[in-house]
């Protein structure tokens, strides 16, 4: 059913009460008739250089690169779902990481999205020129010495580079189980295995 003015009205909703909503909306930026919500081409675009960071420099932690790219601390201190006690914890950082991670593994096999970009980034970086990287970090370029000096340091003390998770799970095995749940199958069932 097709929503009009004269099917509010018949239904009883007051028309100013309708009117002073979509006001709302519209002060709020909310865009009509749009389906797919896409991502702010300023993140994006920092996502892109992260990436193209983290296929140059391997060594770089996440964090670090998306510092190098343009993200800022606070930003990456977001958190992403204040209100829900599940992801308290997740912030922007988690989020874009999570991204970056699903990106890089399946990189070999992406042909479109924003692979294009982070090749000719990747390119750049890969280059001789001497400003190649102020062309893809802007003034965010003299922060990359600090963080390869730091990734070496962080080499040295046998630290291992962050790598791509694995989203398996492990299953816990009997010797791994809570006391708790041991005595309570203990005081269940006797000797010879029969239920008490």
């Amino acid at each position: 059913m097709r929503i009009t003015i004269q099917n509010l009205l018949s239904s009883g909703v007051d028309v100013l009460t309708v009117y002073f909503r979509i006001q709302l909306l519209d002060d709020l930026g909310f865009k009509w008739g749009q389906t797919k919500t896409e991502l702010d081409p300023e993140c994006q675009s920092r996502q892109n250089r992260a990436i193209a960071a983290k296929l140059v420099f391997p060594q770089l932690s996440y964090e670090e690169a998306f510092l190098l790219s343009g993200f800022d601390q606070e930003e990456l201190d977001v958190k992403t779902h204040p209100g829900d006690p599940r992801y308290g914890w997740k912030r922007v950082f988690h989020q874009n990481k999570d991204q970056c991670e699903a990106k890089l593994k399946a990189w070999d096999r992406r042909k479109g999205g924003s692979k294009p970009e982070v090749e000719k980034m990747r390119a750049i970086l890969n280059g001789s020129d001497e400003d190649r990287y102020e062309q893809v970090f802007g003034e965010r370029a003299s922060f990359i010495s600090g963080f390869l000096a730091a990734s070496e340091e962080r080499k040295a003390l046998g630290i291992q580079s962050e790598s791509l998770r694995s989203r398996k799970k492990r299953k816990r095995t009997h010797e791994e189980e809570p006391e708790e749940v041991a005595m309570g199958m203990m005081e269940e069932y006797n000797d010879e295995g029969d239920l008490l």
